[in-house]
């Protein structure tokens, strides 16, 4: 049909007998993406289990793009489909563009999976799995329950208005509808089978208002769950939510885990909250709520739940880990006996005490069966892999789960691939090659591409950073850091935020970005968390990286001491550019005994290993014969630390540091200076130091180096150019 201009919109009249959209089955359909769940039976949008109401033609315009998802879809494409038989202007699309993205967008503000290709149309990326909906399952169960809602009571509140209690009676029916949990729409009969009911309560608190839910989910499992906000309604929809978080736990714990999706524990670790919600009168969180007699659990959901809880940094996690793996021993279960092994050592590495994880996941791998990859084998080995890698732990293994991790025939699901690409980013960070991926850039933007906001996505965006970083991507570094230092405020796995903070901290500090640098000392001290080992000792690493900054070495110096302890247990995101900033600190304080202390330190067994080793021993030598006043020997020291140290952040920062001791040679070496700087890449553009190195050295290297030769060639208390320049 003929486009009319008007204004510079197209219109479009299709003739209703073209009306039907050419590829659209009249079959229900589920559309899983990211954090989302499309059933177009109910026309239903979820984001983490809440409904997120959309009008009927940004519905229909969502459910074709997700048919189509991958591909450009044209705006033409869209008004033949979508607008059919409808007189519509470009304006219309765009406007149904804008709400449907409003509806996708994810819980810290970000944009969701739909994308815009300039004067073409949209493409949803990231994974989308669809499958038809059988008609069995169309039909409620016969046995499906309801809840009973009854009016809130109001307690404490003799001048609240009369109007209050039906509208949190209203507005929690609501909430509770949007969270997932239906609503009788009278009071059901009472019978010998009762539906579960909630009843609310709301009084004047210490916050405002708390809202109090008692719920009999079973006759003998009552519940009461407690919220608090500045308003009533704040706190009523906070219990609901509460209340929808515990029903789909206990769904969850009572739906099977098997190859055709996540497992039990992954998908308690994607439920909406940050932190689970706080039962009433002052009881435990819900993280320990396995303690709690909800249902009949079996060994496998027990485990399940103590491997979350492992994640999540459950303090009872190990205590409830080992008591899991002796219970399973007793009854000759090895499954549930090596998967209690993995939640165990998973939580003794969260808590920093990483002496005795290799040995148990060795034992755990040893007695784990791999009959026909099931879920719970393949997802063993991706966290066997993840501890071994982390602790950078070297042990024999069964080749089974090795070979496993190498093969790309074992990710049927979307959690799987996740760990698979996990997997691959921690063994290219140990030293190892990126298998069967052409390349750096193809592994980021696999992971990219993922829609998820949990704490699995948070790791793997942190990981690409480090990897980032290591290549030279210095901007690309920073900004996934960031991304996953987000990802991680708002996720359950508490574990990994120290270390996000870690990496994100440490770069910032390298790149002279002040504010960043604050924000994470600032984020540490208000952690709650901040007392225990891990976190304390990332706090004292950025203070001291902070008093660098500054120039106040011999401050940094016992920061750096008191913080190595527990750090240098932290595996990959604890590398060899952390010692350099160690030996760097000791060389600017003038501390002959620092130095000495971190020599000491390399050659213990535990140090670092290979060629790592060597180049960072050859660099404490070269800052020793630096303070000895034996700069001839200082540069050759430190050009062979640089050309020695294996690829990574170090040996650039180690280029840096070649580069610039070559202004205190008589005989200049131009070559050895330029091939420095070539390989130190994009810190000379983006740091602080290598914008000074460039100033020293001027423009021309070899001319500036000439030009200083016989330079001062002793390091006086006012002579700070006479070290090196590096980033570290």
């Amino acid at each position: 049909m003929p486009k009319h201009s008007n204004g510079g919109s197209a219109r479009r009249w299709r003739d209703a007998r073209d009306a039907a959209p050419h590829d659209a089955a009249w079959t229900a359909e589920e559309f899983r993406f990211g954090a989302f769940v499309l059933r177009t039976d109910r026309r239903e949008l979820r984001c983490e289990d809440i409904v997120r109401p959309m009008e009927r033609r940004c519905f229909d315009l969502l459910v074709y793009l997700l048919r189509h998802a991958g591909r450009v879809v044209s705006k033409e494409e869209l008004l033949d489909n979508v607008w059919s038989n409808r007189f519509v202007t470009m304006s219309v699309i765009a406007q149904s563009v804008l709400k449907v993205r409003k509806a996708l967008r994810l819980a810290d503000g970000t944009d969701g999976p739909l994308r815009t290709v300039h004067r073409v149309g949209y493409r949803v990326v990231g994974e989308v799995l669809h499958r038809r909906i059988e008609p069995a399952e169309l039909q409620a169960p016969s046995g499906a329950k309801a809840w009973s809602w009854e009016e809130p009571r109001l307690r404490n509140m003799p001048g609240a208005p009369a109007w209050l209690p039906s509208a949190l009676g209203a507005f929690g029916a609501w909430a509770l509808n949007s969270h997932g949990i239906a609503i009788h729409g009278t009071p059901p009969e009472r019978g010998p089978l009762r539906p579960p009911e909630a009843r609310c309560e709301v009084a004047p608190g210490p916050q405002g208002f708390d809202a109090c839910l008692d719920l009999l989910i079973e006759p003998s499992s009552p519940v009461r769950l407690r919220a608090s906000s500045s308003s009533p309604f704040q706190a009523v929809w906070r219990a609901a939510e509460s209340a929808a978080w515990l029903v789909r736990l206990q769904d969850m714990l009572a739906s099977p885990s098997d190859a055709s999706e996540d497992m039990r524990w992954e998908r308690l670790a994607s439920l909406s909250h940050a932190t689970p919600p706080t039962l009433g009168d002052g009881g435990p969180t819900l993280s320990s709520v396995w303690t709690m007699p909800l249902v009949q659990s079996t060994p496998a959901q027990q485990a399940d739940l103590v491997m979350e809880a492992a994640w999540r940094g459950d303090p009872a996690a190990l205590s409830q880990a080992l008591q899991l793996r002796d219970q399973a021993h007793a009854t000759g279960d090895s499954d549930t006996e090596s998967w209690a092994d993995l939640a165990a050592a998973q939580a003794e590495w969260h808590r920093g005490d990483t002496r005795g994880v290799a040995a148990r996941v060795q034992r755990a791998m040893a007695r784990l069966a791999r009959p026909h990859w099931p879920v719970r084998a393949q997802r063993a080995a991706a966290v066997a892999a993840h501890l071994l890698c982390a602790t950078q732990s070297v042990v024999d293994t069964p080749d089974w789960w090795r070979q496993a991790l190498l093969s790309r025939d074992v990710v049927p699901t979307s959690a799987a691939r996740r760990w698979w690409l996990l997997s691959q980013l921690e063994h290219r960070l140990s030293g190892g090659e990126v298998v069967e991926l052409a390349g750096i850039e193809r592994l980021d933007a696999s992971i990219d591409a993922l829609v998820a906001t949990d704490g699995l996505q948070a790791l793997l965006l942190n990981l690409c950073g480090m990897l980032r970083a290591e290549d030279g991507e210095l901007n690309l570094a920073w900004q996934r850091m960031k991304r996953a230092h987000e990802l991680a405020q708002r996720c359950g796995w508490t574990g990994i935020r120290p270390l996000c903070l870690l990496t994100l901290g440490d770069l910032s500090a390298r790149l002279g970005e002040h504010p960043t640098l604050d924000a994470c000392v600032a984020t540490l001290g208000a952690d709650p968390a901040r007392d225990e080992p891990r976190p304390q000792a990332v706090l004292a690493w950025l203070q001291a990286r902070r008093l660098a900054l500054h120039a106040q070495h011999a401050n940094a110096l016992p920061l750096i001491e008191k913080a190595w302890p527990a750090l240098s247990q932290a595996g990959i995101w604890f590398r060899d550019d952390a010692w350099l900033f160690a030996i760097d600190t000791a060389l600017q304080a003038r501390s002959r005994h620092a130095l000495m202390h971190w020599r000491g330190l390399l050659q213990a067994p535990e140090g670092p290993t290979g060629r790592s080793r060597t180049a960072l021993l050859t660099a404490v030598n070269a800052s020793l014969a630096l303070l000895e006043g034996d700069p001839v020997r200082a540069q050759a020291l430190m050009v062979s630390a640089w050309r020695g140290a294996p690829p990574s952040t170090a040996k650039r920062l180690l280029a840096m540091a070649a580069a610039s001791a070559a202004r205190w040679l008589s005989t200049p070496q131009p070559e050895v200076c330029e091939q420095a700087l070539l390989h130190a890449g994009a810190w000379l553009k983006l740091s602080p130091a290598g914008r000074r190195l460039r100033q020293v050295l001027g423009d021309r290297p070899g001319e500036a180096t000439a030009a200083r030769a016989g330079a001062s060639q002793s390091v006086g208390e006012s002579d700070a150019d006479a070290f090196w320049v590096w980033a570290a």
